[in-house]
């Protein structure tokens, strides 16, 4: 009886380890370079909404924070636009703020910073959150600033917008500063489903970027499985374009230990 009951849990183990192989090599490209030494001791990441900080660079702020980086966390919008039904708005502006600062404490960032530059607005806001911006790299002074690239990733104009806004103040004000843009891999494209009929642009794709390099993050993807799972509000969407189902979004999570980057520099 032991011996079925110890067969039977290596079955299920082995079967998981090839699963979960299977997974790794389908959405990873280990033709992108390794970074092997990153040492940035400050660090700023900038986003539209509460949860795009999970998939972009959850890892890489985790693994910094263990070396002592200074890092800060900045979000343009409260994501009060995450529901279909607009009368809830009120209550996700409160509500995403608290799982915003959560992800942000599990992910180790010094500042989680959530503004309220209105969510599906921040295209008719330009020169407020420039000058925001610029202020906030003049306070913080990274080394290093994360963000989407000029595509939005699939067109949504607030991530447009965003990543417009962060890359004219660095390359306007901050040359020094090093700007790297989240860039999921070619084969994670291929797998995932995005929502690209949010997009205004038929043309966004041409602006979006293949990754120059990538960042082993390691055990440091269990941060970032904790950190996405903050966001309960947002469940019932986030991951919903994951491939592999039925696969828990869990286990997707856990084969993304690189994390892939554009460098804009």
């Amino acid at each position: 009886m032991v011996e079925i009951v110890i067969f039977t849990f290596a079955l299920i183990f082995l079967i998981l380890v090839i699963l979960w192989l299977l997974v790794f090599f389908k959405t990873n490209d280990l033709s992108v370079k390794s970074l092997k030494k990153i040492n940035f001791k400050k660090v700023l990441v900038v986003f539209p909404h509460p949860d795009d900080e999970i998939l972009s660079c959850g890892g890489l702020i985790k693994l910094l924070s263990k070396k002592g980086a200074d890092s800060t966390l900045i979000f343009l919008t409260k994501g009060e636009k995450g529901t279909t039904d607009a009368h809830m708005e009120h209550i996700l502006r409160k509500l995403r703020t608290k799982e915003a600062k959560l992800s942000g404490k599990i992910l180790n960032y010094t500042r989680t910073i959530v503004k309220d530059f209105g969510d599906g607005r921040l295209s008719s806001k330009t020169n407020q959150i420039t000058k925001y911006i610029e202020l906030a790299f003049a306070k913080y002074q990274p080394e290093l600033v994360i963000t989407y690239d000029l595509s939005g990733l699939y067109g949504h104009e607030d991530h447009i917008t965003n990543a417009k806004v962060v890359t004219d103040v660095i390359r306007r004000r901050f040359k020094k500063i090093k700007l790297w843009y989240f860039s999921p891999n070619k084969n994670l494209l291929s797998k995932i489903k995005l929502p690209e009929h949010m997009a205004k642009d038929p043309k966004f794709k041409e602006a979006r970027t293949t990754p120059t390099h990538k960042v082993y993050i390691g055990t440091n993807v269990f941060a970032k499985i904790k950190a996405f799972y903050a966001h309960k509000s947002q469940m019932k969407t986030l991951g919903r374009g994951r491939p592999f189902k039925p696969l828990p979004k869990w286990f997707f999570l856990s084969t993304l230990v690189y994390e892939y980057f554009f460098d804009a520099n």
